[in-house]
């Protein structure tokens, strides 16, 4: 998630600004959780509603991240911004869902080993980052498209 909130965009409103924080935050606190609580489970094996507790607690951070991104499309007063945001979180959501089915019946034909579904997570935020930068590339305003200074609609002043 955090190189996606870094690379993943072309704004620099205020409402991206805090979504980047917030994303550095939430990110911080699921290099911080994860490694811990993985740790604690390893040594002290707990079993029963303790260990879904624990797992649960280590999801929160990810969650967070998802509703940093929902609290963006909020904020966003650019409606071409939250377009694109919400164009490639759509298009992120439909190749996760098929990568996550090809993976699984890969797994069910015994053709490759379970892959640790933390890695869903750091691939929907890796294929959000480059689908939002490759639209930032073919939806940028080129220096001839804009309109001259003392323009209005098109027309010269």
């Amino acid at each position: 998630m955090l190189l996606a909130l870094i690379f993943g965009a072309n704004s620099n409103s205020k409402a991206w600004i805090r979504c980047q924080l917030r994303g550095l935050v939430c990110g911080g606190l699921a290099l911080i959780t994860v490694p811990l609580i993985t740790g604690f489970v390893g040594r002290t094996h707990p079993c029963g509603l303790e260990v879904y507790l624990l797992a649960l607690l280590a999801t929160i951070p990810f969650l967070c991240g998802l509703g940093v991104m929902g609290r963006y499309l909020y904020e966003e007063q650019d409606e071409f911004q939250r377009t694109l945001m919400v164009r490639a979180l759509l298009w992120t959501v439909a190749i996760m869902q098929g990568l996550t089915a090809f993976m699984g019946l890969l797994q069910h034909y015994g053709v490759v080993i379970a892959v640790p579904l933390l890695m869903e997570f750091v691939a929907f935020w890796g294929i959000f980052c480059v689908l939002s930068t490759v639209q930032m590339i073919l939806n940028r305003v080129r220096a001839d498209d804009q309109p001259a200074r003392g323009d209005v609609k098109g027309k010269v002043a």
